[in-house]
């Protein structure tokens, strides 16, 4: 039985549910040209609209977690892989609900009104994904709903390569925001990455996260490749914050160039080879001890 302040919250809530004027904010959830996720408007919507998924983002607190873990333990295919946490709006793709042309186009129904989604991919997604795909344990994670990004990720992973996705209900709210708890993943952070272009997003786990600037449809945007190199070298580093943090401290951009500068001066721990001399990515070692 409720008490009295459950009801409060609860009647409170009803009257009280973020949607935006226009479905595409409520739907899926969009970044600025600066990485800001877009408002969601405060309106009254009836106590029916509570239940549908579309409508479940509150203000009843500033803070509120999951309630569950996200994804099961690594599968042993992935066992000795860091952990890639990809964003997918304004990261790798942006959608519109005004027709356009576009690279992938797909219908979606909710509370009995057909969507017609029209998807741009950013340059080189394709590539990115593959590559991703060999070197991480990959995890999509969007503060959109399932409705929308699960239909739009089949497209997007023909091949069924990336093991986990993670939609709107597994963000934390924090001041009417939509962040992404790292923790709830169930992996060593110092294993894990996220790519995002919405700073609030990583605002949990900073020195987890590789920025990666807004995109809407530049076809001469070269992000994807640019991060390729980074995330290569990531792929084998033992404490990405350390190494993350350690080139903020530096002052350095950060670039495969300056990822590889650190694991080769063995400051950052990464996988080492015989003698404990560190092994560079094409799998040679740098060094090792001659007898005496």
């Amino acid at each position: 039985m409720q008490d009295s302040s459950d009801s409060i919250i609860e009647e409170n809530f009803k009257n009280n549910i973020l949607v935006s004027e226009s479905p595409t904010l409520d739907i899926i959830q969009q970044s600025d040209a600066n990485g800001q996720q877009l408002p969601l408007k405060l309106v009254k919507q009836s106590w029916i609209s509570y239940f549908c998924e579309c409508f479940r983002f509150s203000n009843i607190s500033a803070f509120r977690k999951a309630p569950k873990d996200f994804i099961e333990p690594q599968l042993p295919k992935y066992s000795g892989k860091n952990t890639l946490v990809l964003d997918l709006d304004e990261t790798l793709v942006h959608s519109s609900f005004t027709s356009l042309p576009c690279d992938i186009n797909f219908s979606l129904f909710l509370e009995d009104q057909e969507y017609s989604i029209y998807v741009l991919k950013r340059p080189e997604v394709d590539r990115f994904l593959k590559i991703c795909c060999e070197l991480f344990e990959v995890v999509i994670f969007t503060a959109s709903l399932e409705e929308y990004a699960s239909p739009l990720i089949d497209l997007l992973d023909i091949e069924k390569k990336i093991p986990y996705r993670l939609y709107r209900d597994s963000c934390t709210v924090i001041n009417n925001s939509f962040v992404k708890d790292l923790s709830r993943l169930g992996r060593d952070l110092n294993h894990v990455i996220i790519v995002d272009n919405s700073p609030v997003s990583y605002s949990l786990q900073p020195m987890n996260a590789v920025p990666i600037k807004t995109w809407i449809d530049d076809p001469q945007d070269h992000e994807l490749n640019i991060l390729i190199h980074v995330l290569e070298k990531l792929s084998i580093v033992n404490d990405i914050p350390k190494v993350l943090n350690e080139i903020k401290k530096r002052n350095w951009t950060l670039s495969g160039h300056s990822v590889y500068k650190l694991i080769e001066s063995e400051f950052i721990p990464a996988n080492r080879g015989d003698y404990n001399s560190p092994v560079n990515y094409n799998g040679v070692k740098k060094f090792k001890f001659e007898d005496v």
